[in-house]
């Protein structure tokens, strides 16, 4: 059996969860993406798998042309090349912020962080929100709601801006 088998077994499993209009388990679903880079990788795969296939129609006929041909000549280097671009974005994140942990959404995107303490964070889109360490965080626009697990001894700290 193939390592990486449970991983994609897995991913595939979110993939079709996450599609559901009912689906509620977000938490569990970014606990398991958060566990693990390649999560993300192989869910990213998993959910093109699910995509329809695509058709376009010819300019020169009103045939339609499959490209699935296309996606399958070239899947190798559409695959490495996402994943070089995954790199960049991520090393290119972890460079210009090396005081902490930064996430941000895209307009019209939204999404749930679990912090280390048990505390719960929902980005709004077009939001950017770093963390500075285990319970302190600095929310540098947009919008975000957090479920905070409750410390007398260590507070947890929210700047804005």
């Amino acid at each position: 059996m193939n390592p990486d088998q449970p991983i994609r077994a897995a991913a595939l499993d979110w993939a079709m969860q996450t599609r559901a209009p009912d689906f509620e388990g977000w938490d569990s679903f970014t606990a398991w993406l958060e566990a693990d880079p390649a999560h993300a990788l192989a869910y990213d795969d998993a959910a093109l798998e699910l995509l329809p296939e695509p058709e376009v129609v010819a300019a020169n006929d009103n045939a339609a042309v499959s490209l699935a041909g296309w996606f399958t000549r070239n899947r190798g280097w559409l695959g490495g090349a996402i994943a070089a671009a995954l790199v960049l974005a991520l090393t290119s994140v972890l460079w210009l912020a090396p005081g902490g942990t930064v996430y941000t959404t895209a307009p019209g995107e939204t999404r749930m962080i679990a912090l280390a303490d048990g505390s719960k964070v929902e980005l709004a889109g077009g939001s950017r929100l770093t963390l500075e360490g285990e319970r302190a965080a600095r929310l540098e626009g947009g919008q975000a709601l957090f479920t905070i697990r409750h410390n007398d001894a260590d507070p947890f700290v929210l700047t804005a801006g």
